[in-house]
């Protein structure tokens, strides 16, 4: 499957309008409000839920600026100061994961080809799918309730690919809704179960950052990479930490684990 990574809106595109007072707000139909409930007013810059109490900006913003029948645009919130998204390869961050999300994939001449509605926790393998069609050029995200934009998803880079276990008569939906944990202390999977591509003798089913930029997000056990929130083997269960939080910057280099040429930030895999 194709790794994909996420962007939000430039903070210095909205700085200015937070200076305005509220009658010149109005007049370029923007509104400003206050967080009142969590989980509730998603940024677009920083891609996070805005706290109870937080200022925004509620306005319209062209999501869709293409020439093409597809040209459109909608309301999105911008809190106060928001910095802009920092998102890993294939992270999605937690104010999507509890939300429907809509899904619609443009080819270079800004047709859309694809499109779906999904819950948020199963954004990242549809996006990967989805990039894996050399047609798609990018993906924008809304939240399907209130239809408003949300962000865009770049392609990054094409992850291997496994074949099917031909013992195994489940269906490739029914695996991929499995979690396997494994222990990276030791390099092995702790349930017996393993993936695709040997790592220190554990398996993953796809390449994975040697150093990722919030390790402490994302649950690592297995090549799902659920949110800590939102654990596909049961909320509630332990997050595996990634290697890189209990064995520094270097652990790699103990294991035998070569950067890709490709991409320097990933695992190599090894047959």
């Amino acid at each position: 499957m194709t790794s994909f990574v996420l962007h939000g809106l430039n903070a210095d595109d909205f700085a200015a309008l937070f200076q305005l007072d509220d009658a010149a707000l109005a007049a370029r139909q923007i509104k400003r409000v206050v967080a009142h409930e969590a989980k509730a007013f998603p940024c677009r810059v920083s891609l996070l839920d805005a706290a109870v109490g937080e200022e925004l900006l509620l306005l319209p913003y062209q999501h869709q600026p293409a020439d093409s029948p597809y040209r459109a645009s909608g309301p999105i919130f911008v809190r106060r100061g928001a910095v802009a998204a920092d998102l890993a390869v294939d992270e999605i961050p937690m104010a999507m994961l509890h939300r429907l999300m809509s899904l619609r994939a443009y080819d270079a001449a800004h047709q859309i080809i694809d499109a779906e509605v999904c819950d948020g926790t199963a954004v990242a393998v549809w996006l990967q799918r989805a990039f894996d069609d050399e047609a798609v050029a990018y993906v924008h995200l809304h939240h399907a309730r209130y239809g408003c934009y949300s962000c865009r998803a770049n392609r990054v880079g094409k992850a291997q690919s496994h074949a099917p276990d031909a013992d195994n008569p489940q269906s490739a939906e029914q695996r991929s809704g499995e979690c396997v944990a494994i222990d990276f202390h030791q390099g092995g999977l702790i349930d017996g179960r393993a993936l695709s591509g040997s790592i220190g003798g554990a398996e993953m089913a796809k390449p994975f950052p040697l150093k990722p930029k919030h390790p402490e997000r994302i649950c690592w056990g297995c090549d799902r990479y659920c949110a800590t929130d939102a654990l596909a083997c049961g909320n509630g269960s332990g997050r595996t930490q990634h290697p890189v939080e209990t064995q520094g910057e270097d652990w790699y280099v103990a294991w035998g684990i070569e950067p890709e040429p490709d991409r320097p930030s990933h695992a190599k895999l090894k047959p």
